[in-house]
């Protein structure tokens, strides 16, 4: 009888919990501790940053107009922006075409201690840059140093200025001279690696613009593209504020700069320069409201301007429409 229960399955007791016997269904992936360690922090961070050098310079794009800048944007370009120039993240994506504007170049004036005669190049240039990809690569550089380019800023805020006019002049003051200081540095750059490229005692380095001659001279011979007249040397300072008649804003007040009154205030416009600016306060600004003298046509349907009766002109003739045309 105890033979019989022992080889009976249906009378077998089921094994205790306690015995060490596991079942062999697999734990679902939810279940499994998810183990953090420091190599995956490291590359998590890693990733993060180069996403953000990757999304940095198109937004930074998208979010600038030609007065302002998002600061979120201008924050991240500067964090950012030694690890954007190694690995060249801001490159653009627009062409050339098909409205191409001036090119730029980098003029550089070598003077040795030696008795060598002074040096003057340009770069990019065919004649030394060769394959193509050099020319290109130096091309790139001395476009970048033009868009870089940032006038020194002034040292001091207007003293007649509001609190909260200072505190802005003085925060995009900072930012200018940011990007001036950035600026001066890369130009540095060019000039310590020219000094030492051709072992030179002093250098003058300038920036050029290539202007495009009109399609007509081209065409008619009358100027190459490559014709002198069409370089001209940059500034490295801002132009001084335009003489003109006092067409100003309302902010101005009566004998500002151009009324027989001082100048306008301090070396350069406050807000020249800067991405937060508007328009510098020296710039002529057309009135809001016309003279009451000005005689309003475009309001009164049957106004025509003032001239000889229509009878004193004659019938129009055939030809007229060719006059006008010719040269």
């Amino acid at each position: 009888m105890t033979k019989s229960a022992a080889t009976n399955p249906s009378t077998a007791s089921p094994p205790s919990p306690r015995s060490g016997a596991r079942e062999d269904t697999p734990a679902s992936s939810s279940e499994l501790p998810v183990k953090v360690t420091p190599w995956k922090i490291v590359v998590s961070g890693l990733l993060l940053l180069h996403l953000a050098a990757v999304i940095a310079p198109p937004f930074s794009a998208a979010t600038a107009t030609p007065t302002s800048v998002s600061p979120l944007a201008a924050t991240m370009m500067e964090t950012l922006r030694p690890y954007i120039d190694v690995f060249f993240l801001d490159h653009g994506y627009a062409f050339f075409a098909p409205n191409p504007g001036p090119s730029h170049l980098v003029q550089y004036r070598l003077t040795f201690d030696d008795g060598r005669d002074p040096l003057e190049q340009r770069f990019p240039d065919h004649s030394r840059e060769w394959p193509r990809l050099l020319y290109h690569r130096h091309f790139m550089l001395a476009e970048q140093l033009n868009d870089e380019f940032t006038a020194e800023p002034p040292g001091e805020p207007p003293p007649d200025l509001p609190d909260q006019a200072r505190r802005d002049w003085q925060r995009d003051n900072d930012l200018w001279r940011v990007r001036y200081e950035r600026y001066q540095r890369r130009k540095k750059a060019f000039e310590r690696h020219l000094l030492a490229r051709y072992g030179a005692a002093g250098i003058e380095l300038n920036r050029v613009e290539h202007q495009l001659p009109a399609i007509v001279d081209v065409m008619n011979g009358r100027v190459r593209l490559s014709d002198e007249t069409l370089y001209e040397v940059q500034s490295e300072t801002l132009p001084p504020p335009p003489a003109g008649p006092p067409f100003f804003s309302q902010d101005v007040p009566p004998g500002g700069p151009y009324a027989g009154g001082p100048g306008p205030t301090g070396p350069f416009p406050p807000n020249a320069g800067s991405p937060h600016a508007g328009p510098p306060a020296w710039s002529p600004i057309l009135p809001e409201t016309q003279p009451e003298s000005q005689p309003e046509l475009l309001s009164i349907p049957s106004a025509v301007p003032p001239g000889p009766p229509a009878e004193v002109l004659g019938p129009p003739r055939a030809d007229a429409a060719l006059e006008t045309v010719s040269p």
